[in-house]
């Protein structure tokens, strides 16, 4: 055991300590230095219908891997994924045996809704199935509505002009005011449907990474490239309010046709999206502008949720509503954190996006070679982990602190979040490391690393007495990671190309014992402990 390694230990069995003294805590400590996990507490695995499925073939997803205008964009399309259409029983299987609660799973809005207006029966009955499969294998079922996929109906690539305006097979996107209707169209039908079975109902999964890679950044479906604040204020911002109101509708509609109490606690129906978290922090903590620039690199993700709590439209992206939106108020019962990475920030100028520097290679890469010179000039920092490359980013020179995984900056997050939205129940419903597959011989014992550190700190958070309600880890399978294709791997379970066999990690194995035993024990500690960033 490292010196690193017997400090942190120390550190946590002096938490357990406090918590058997009673001492501010919940007494979920243990006379023998591990940490309890409540029996209340939701421990669940996650997955998307797109990344898993296979074979769908009506999404812009598809579209934007196989259209050769946009090629260079990603890295292959998603094909027969890990075959999960067909295995979905298999996977259920992997989420009990592992001794998990919970199952968070997407229902495709492409698949169930082929048309506009029109319900393929075959795939409800399809999703039927699937239901009853996830409840047979003793698991509640959080089931998310749009996970990064519209159907071609929404937004034809291969008509992004629109030149002759909306038609039934091609509604020119999320700037249409009538996108957000056929969705809650579809939610609607699906509340109905499944009402019986889900009480957890997601409308969206991480809409600041969607509509920002989408419609500014350009690596999303519709591939749009609008950097600039005037870019933002004059057309981003449309696309912002028509997901508020999609959220507002969605919302609505759940609540109008979920009745059924399919858990027991007296509410039928709790509907919530995710958000995409990061971790920003100032390059220099004591330099008043550097954490300007941090705070303000958070407001983005912020505008999402504040607009159907608060019920407004942040047009610029600030963190501060301009626009009053009362129809879109107090439509939140829970919110879900997706959490893999801190970032360092610079602070730079003007307005967002242009206020602050994330020192990020990604960030580098659209700037071109002379990118990672340019933060060299700004003082942006070089990773703790120089030789190690990131996923998404093909150079092996030195790098700098982007995409760092710091569990430890998890509770700062939460911490965050609970108290600019306080009284909102939260969930985590995304965590985990992904590893490029070219180093997938090391990256196993580092996702269980990540795994058991992360839920050390997601005690801490419980006796920290914020409402956090459940850990889901991303993800159950080996899956396709949008543009990087299946370059990167983030399963508990590897899975053959093909064959599409599921094969335990180490990092499954170290869930299991968790969860079977509602521990965090001292031998995993002593093997999987420590602080700092670990290598990406």
């Amino acid at each position: 055991m490292t010196s690193q390694t017997s400090r942190w230990t120390l550190r946590t069995l002096g938490l357990a300590t406090l918590l058997m003294l009673g001492c501010g805590g919940s007494g979920d400590g243990s006379v023998d230095g591990s940490l309890r996990i409540p029996k209340r507490f939701v421990l669940g695995a996650a997955t998307a219908a797109q990344q898993v499925e296979g074979g769908l073939t009506n999404t812009d997803w598809y579209q934007f891997t196989t259209l050769p205008a946009f090629e260079g964009k990603s890295a292959e399309p998603a094909g027969a994924a890990a075959s999960s259409y067909e295995l979905f029983d298999t996977d259920h299987r992997l989420v009990e045996d592992m001794g998990l609660d919970a199952y968070r799973f997407s229902i495709d809005w492409s698949r169930v809704m082929p048309r506009k207006g029109v319900f393929d029966e075959s795939e409800i009955a399809h999703y039927h199935a699937v239901m009853d499969s996830v409840r047979a294998h003793g698991l509640v079922p959080y089931v998310t509505l749009h996970h990064f996929t519209n159907p071609i109906w929404v937004y034809d690539l291969t008509h992004l002009d629109c030149a002759g305006g909306p038609t039934d097979t091609n509604l020119c996107g999320w700037s249409n005011p009538e996108v957000p209707a056929q969705l809650a169209t579809f939610c609607a039908r699906m509340a109905t449907e499944f009402g019986g079975d889900v009480d957890w109902w997601a409308t969206f999964n991480e809409p600041n990474v969607y509509f920002l890679s989408g419609y500014t950044g350009g690596s999303f479906p519709p591939g749009l490239f609008a950097p600039l604040p005037s870019d933002i204020s004059r057309s981003f911002s449309k696309v912002l309010d028509q997901y508020l109101s999609g959220h507002a509708q969605c919302y609505d509609a759940i609540r109008a046709n979920d009745a059924t109490d399919a858990d027991g606690d007296g509410e039928p129906a709790r509907v919530g999206l995710t958000i995409a978290t990061t971790a920003y922090q100032p390059v220099d903590p004591s330099d008043p502008a550097h954490v300007a620039a941090a705070e303000a690199s958070g407001a983005p993700d912020y505008s999402f949720v504040n607009g159907v709590v608060a019920g407004g439209l942040d047009r610029d992206l600030d963190g501060v509503i301009d626009e009053d939106r009362p129809a879109y108020a107090n439509k939140l019962d829970w919110l879900g954190l997706q959490y893999y990475r801190d970032a360092k920030v610079l602070p730079f100028l003007g307005k967002y996006p242009l206020s602050s520097v994330p020192c990020e290679d990604e960030i580098a890469t659209f700037v071109g070679p002379l990118g990672p010179v340019l933060l060299d000039l700004l003082g942006c920092p070089r990773a703790p982990y120089p030789d190690f490359p990131i996923p998404n980013f093909t150079g092996t020179g030195p790098r700098h602190w982007g995409g760092v995984h710091d569990p430890e900056a998890l509770l700062d997050v939460t911490k965050l979040w609970a108290s600019r939205f306080p009284g909102t129940p939260l969930l985590i419903t995304e965590n985990g490391y992904g590893v490029r597959e070219e180093d997938f011989a090391i990256g196993g014992n580092l996702r269980a690393q990540s795994l058991v550190r992360h839920l050390v700190v997601v005690r801490e958070i419980l006796d920290a007495g914020i409402d956090l309600r459940g850990y889901f880890h991303w993800s159950l399978i080996d899956n396709f990671e949008w543009a990087q294709g299946f370059a990167v791997r983030f399963g508990l379970y590897t899975v053959d190309r093909e064959s599409f066999t599921r094969t335990p990690t180490e990092a499954a194995d170290v869930l299991s014992e968790v969860a079977h035993t509602r521990r965090i024990s001292t031998e995993l500690i002593d093997t999987y402990g420590g602080t700092g960033a670990l290598r990406r």
